[in-house]
C-alpha cells in the first residue's frame, strides 16, 4: 500500500506544471530621445528596478499581476496588468513641467515598441 502512495504522489508531481520562463512577462523600458547627463530612475510596485540614460533600453522580467510603474515623475505612473509571457513596452521621455524635468512613463502598443527598439538597435 506504501508503493501505491509513493507512486501516486510521483504522478501527481510530475503533472504539476514546473515554473519556467514562460510565467515571466517582461516590461521593455526604452527611452529613445537623449537626456543629457541625466538618468532617470524606474519603479515597479515602489521597488527601483534600474535607471535609463537617453537612447538606451532595460528588460524587466516581472512576475503575473497587477503592478505599478512609474519613475521619477509619480503622477505619470501607469497601472499595468500582466499576463503570462506577455511582454509590455513602457517608453520614456522627460516630462515638460519642472526643473529638472522629472521623467514619465507611457505604455505603448506593442508593434510601435518593437519599432522603436529596433530603430534605436541600428543608431
Amino acid at each position: 500500500m506504501k508503493h501505491l502512495y509513493a507512486i501516486a504522489l510521483l504522478a501527481v508531481c510530475f503533472a504539476l506544471p514546473a515554473k519556467s520562463q514562460s510565467d515571466i512577462a517582461t516590461i521593455h523600458f526604452y527611452a529613445p530621445d537623449k537626456f543629457g547627463v541625466r538618468h532617470l530612475p524606474l519603479y515597479v510596485d515602489e521597488k527601483t528596478v534600474g535607471s535609463l540614460h537617453g537612447r538606451d533600453m532595460i528588460d524587466v522580467p516581472t512576475t503575473p499581476g497587477k503592478h505599478t510603474v512609474h519613475s521619477s515623475q509619480k503622477d505619470s505612473g501607469i497601472f499595468l496588468e500582466v499576463t503570462a509571457g506577455g511582454d509590455y513596452y513602457v517608453k520614456v521621455s522627460l516630462s515638460e513641467h519642472g526643473f529638472p524635468p522629472p521623467g514619465r512613463v507611457d505604455l505603448v502598443d506593442p508593434s510601435q515598441g518593437k519599432y522603436e527598439l529596433e530603430k534605436m538597435k541600428k543608431h
